[in-house]
């Protein structure tokens, strides 16, 4: 009877401490290793070996949730948060690059030459969207005095309508020529001088004018 009573007192004490506990519904269940000596105390009943059995299972909390970590909102309970977890960043959306002057729609019109007792004058007349342009814009001429080749480079420009002029045997050009385009936005020309010369270069506003003074040695 002593020992019937002590029974039921382990069991009632064991089962006790099941009540009131609330588990995630990812919880994992870990067994520990069965004490023999309490299965000894109880009836060879199938029924109170394994209510004794189950008193002995423990419930390890370590359900792991994926989730942003928010310092201000700890988390609640025994939850953990996997350590090795890197939130998914979301895909940066590329902006399209669009230089300034790609507005701006420039074109050469026209090519004017003046032969002055000193030197010629090559006079590039600029439009926009088929009226005279206020600006020349952004350009770049530089000369190579091994070649002899005036390199004109034109920004925002979106074509040239300009005639090119033909030079006499006796003119310092030779010839003027365009060459292939760098992109869309961007085009370049090219003058040939017969001999070596001083190149200047500077434009005029309202209207544009691109000029470019030769004067050979």
């Amino acid at each position: 009877m002593k020992k019937i009573i002590l029974t039921f007192s382990i069991l009632f004490m064991y089962t006790a401490c099941e009540t009131g506990t609330k588990y995630e519904q990812n919880t994992t269940v870990k067994k520990k290793k069965l004490d023999r000596s309490i299965l000894d105390l109880v009836e060879d009943t199938p029924s109170a070996k394994e209510l004794v059995k189950k008193s002995y299972i423990e419930e390890n909390q370590t359900a792991r949730i994926k989730h942003k970590y928010d310092p201000e909102n700890p988390l609640n309970g025994d939850t953990l948060v996997e350590d090795n977890y890197i939130e998914e960043e979301s895909p940066i959306k590329e902006e399209s690059f669009m230089a300034e002057n790609i507005a701006d729609e420039l074109n050469v019109k026209s090519i004017r030459v003046g032969y002055h007792d000193t030197y010629t004058r090559l006079v590039f007349d600029i439009e926009k969207n088929g009226a005279k342009a206020k600006k020349v814009g952004d350009y770049n001429v530089d000369y190579d005095t091994q070649t002899g080749i005036i390199s004109v480079t034109l920004n925002g420009y979106k074509n040239s309508l300009a005639k090119i002029p033909k030079f006499s045997k006796k003119s310092i050009i030779e010839e003027i020529y365009f060459d292939k385009s760098l992109n869309d936005n961007t085009f370049e020309f090219s003058i040939k001088l017969r001999d070596s010369a001083n190149v200047k270069s500077y434009d005029y506003k309202n209207p544009a004018r691109l000029i470019i003074d030769i004067k050979p040695f």
